[in-house]
């Protein structure tokens, strides 16, 4: 496994109006059978409470995992109408997501997944989303 470093930037809008948020983390990383998994704490800021996040992506497909305090499991990939339920202690709430564009790229090092998709949640207005995520190595001594 390979200490990560992890930036999510994501642009929801909505009837509500437009929301951004950023955060960074450190995880790790491994390559197994053409996919490669990152796995990480959710940082406090998220309001997520103790929820592990594992992000496993191969050349066609991304797929969300949380596991702990929030129980959701999101996959995306281009045209691809995702059902989903985020459970947390106190309420379960369907998620409805339609990928509209999904681009991976590597670099030396780097990966960059975005994401554009239509999220709904309990049968509301859908959102249009977009979602950067950047994943970096790093060297044991920057960690």
């Amino acid at each position: 496994m390979r200490k990560v470093k992890i930036k999510v930037e994501g642009l929801s809008a909505g009837e509500a109006g437009q929301d951004e948020m950023t955060q960074e983390t450190q995880g790790t990383l491994r390559h197994k059978n053409d996919k490669y998994y990152v796995v990480y704490e959710e940082p406090a800021a998220t309001g997520l409470g103790k929820t592990k996040t594992t992000l496993r992506w191969d050349s066609e497909r991304v797929l969300l995992l949380r596991h702990g305090q929030v129980e959701c499991r999101q996959e995306f990939a281009n045209d691809f109408e995702d059902h989903a339920l985020y459970i947390t202690p106190e309420l379960t709430i369907p998620l409805r997501t339609l990928t509209k564009e999904l681009q991976i790229s590597q670099e030396v090092k780097s990966w960059q997944l975005e994401i554009k998709f239509q999220m709904q949640i309990a049968g509301s207005e859908p959102n249009d989303m977009n979602l950067k995520i950047v994943i970096e190595e790093v060297d044991t001594d920057e960690c």
